[in-house]
């Protein structure tokens, strides 16, 4: 790259937009060595830079030198040879430095065009601390915050997504840690591993409260807490197909139970705040249980299937607003939502979502599926394949709404989630080891971070209160991020 096409800002429509628009977000604002190194792998070439200056804009030259935004969409995310969109160049190197997937790096230095997903214009900051501070103390009518507000608000801004970074790492594990999971206040953190051990973490101090045997013979994949008064009861699935209760107090675990198995490894637990008493359980066998810690028995809700075809699940999520109503996902490219209320046998589900361009895709599959936070919108991260939201509102359009490229979902069953107090983000892990975060509504990227010195970040679990994140993958350890970067957010 020479000299002179350093530091050049990634453009809008045209050039004359640019200037217009100077205070839209650029990875080149941010103070970071590794920002810094990503801003020289989009710079735009002079043929480009030539090209706008007579007028075209990124559109036109994205036609021109790749021919079909959809061949480059699956340029960046479907190519069996690549590596992740961020992946890291040298090992040696202090800093994080960026490469591209080698058919873009071919067609970057052939054509002198950058990967669709970092031409995205980046949303522009919305939340000043100064002005927060003044209306939350004394503001106007028409501006006053409250404290919870204020916190949400924050919580909510790109300011405090771009301040992330690494606080600590928890460290009791001595396998990859696959689950993770805060209590409903948010006081406590439950993790749970390859080693079949459960701990509970006093997060914000960085301790253990408590380690224990999960009683499981085999991984545990996934723990949560029970959304009763006192945090207590905790419930577990794993390889082993068993689902599993601890009851914990002051000195440990009290009482310990298992309810009805699954034939096949469990990898998902759902809860609900209406329903603290009962939790629905998925497993390859693609059989879903419902389980009610009062009473011994177990109600099997139905299978999952597609023409009588059982389709083995890998996640659910309940919808946060109704507690009959809830999305599971597996092996196969649908998204099926379910009401328990109506599960009696045959075809249950009440909608199914999948990609358009995936419809008649037999080889991808769905690795996580979660709830926005009142249930209006639905994320599933697809095996091999990009991120898609889709909306629940308008059930007759099942085709997604956003797309979000960049990551790597390949090599493990890997999560995806929303962060922010109204899902304003989406996070994901890669298998390069990097966390991505997603703006919403653009698409862009606005921040990405390195998760996991093993390669691979499986889970992230957003604080319910706080812009906190918790992330785990194949170290033994549970990372903790806070927004507590002294370098201020351009």
């Amino acid at each position: 790259m020479s000299e002179s096409q350093k530091d050049i800002p990634i453009p809008a429509e045209s050039e004359e937009d640019y200037h217009e628009n100077a205070d839209i977000e650029d990875f080149s604002d941010s103070g970071s060595s590794a920002l810094g190194d990503f801003q020289e792998t989009v710079s735009l070439s002079q043929t480009q830079r030539n090209r706008l200056s007579n007028g075209e804009g990124i559109e036109d030259l994205s036609s021109r030198h790749v021919g079909d935004q959809d061949h480059l969409n699956s340029d960046i995310t479907n190519n069996g040879e690549e590596d992740s969109l961020s992946s890291l160049s040298s090992s040696s190197s202090s800093s994080s430095s960026f490469s591209f997937p080698k058919s873009l790096n071919k067609m970057d230095k052939d054509l002198g065009t950058t990967p669709l997903p970092l031409l995205r214009p980046k949303p522009k900051h919305k939340w000043f601390a100064i002005n927060e501070v003044i209306n939350r103390e004394c503001g106007t009518r028409n501006h006053f915050q409250n404290a919870q507000l204020f916190q949400q608000r924050f919580y909510g801004s790109l300011h405090a997504v771009k301040r992330l970074e690494l606080m600590y790492k928890l460290e009791k594990h001595k396998g990859c840690v696959n689950s993770l999971h805060f209590n409903q206040s948010g006081s406590m953190l439950a993790s749970a591993s390859d080693d079949r051990k459960i701990v509970l973490w006093d997060w914000a101090v960085g301790k253990c409260s408590l380690k224990y045997d999960s009683g499981h013979t085999s991984n545990v994949f996934q723990t949560q807490f029970l959304p009763l008064s006192g945090d207590n009861h905790i419930v577990s699935c794993g390889r082993d197909g068993q689902v599993r209760l601890a009851v914990i107090n002051s000195t440990g675990v009290s009482y310990t139970r298992k309810f009805n198995c699954h034939k096949r490894p469990t990898h998902a637990i759902a809860t609900h705040v209406s329903t603290p008493h009962v939790f629905i359980s998925a497993g390859e066998d693609a059989l879903i249980i419902s389980h009610d810690v009062r009473i011994n028995n177990s109600t099997r809700l139905g299978y999952a299937q597609e023409k009588h075809h059982k389709i083995g699940l890998y996640s659910i999520s309940n919808n946060p607003l109704n507690s009959n109503v809830f999305c599971t996902a597996g092996e196969d490219r649908y998204l099926r939502v379910y009401d328990r209320r109506y599960m009696s046998g045959g075809e249950m589900e009440v909608v199914k979502y999948c990609p358009s361009n995936l419809v008649d895709n037999n080889c991808v599959h769905v690795t996580s599926v979660v709830y926005n936070y009142n249930g209006s919108e639905i994320l599933g991260s697809f095996n091999d394949d990009d991120i898609y939201l889709f909306d629940t509102i308008n059930p007759s359009y099942n085709d997604f709404t956003y797309k979000y490229q960049g990551h790597r979902n390949n090599v493990t069953i890997k999560a995806v989630n929303f962060f922010g107090p109204r899902s304003e983000y989406i996070v994901s892990g890669s298998d390069c080891g990097y966390i991505y975060f997603w703006d919403k509504h653009t698409e862009s990227i606005v921040q990405f971070m390195r998760g996991d010195e093993n390669g691979v970040v499986n889970r992230l679990e957003p604080h319910p209160q706080v812009p906190v994140i918790a992330t785990s993958g194949l170290d033994s350890d549970v990372k903790i991020w806070v927004p507590s970067c002294e370098e201020e957010p351009k």
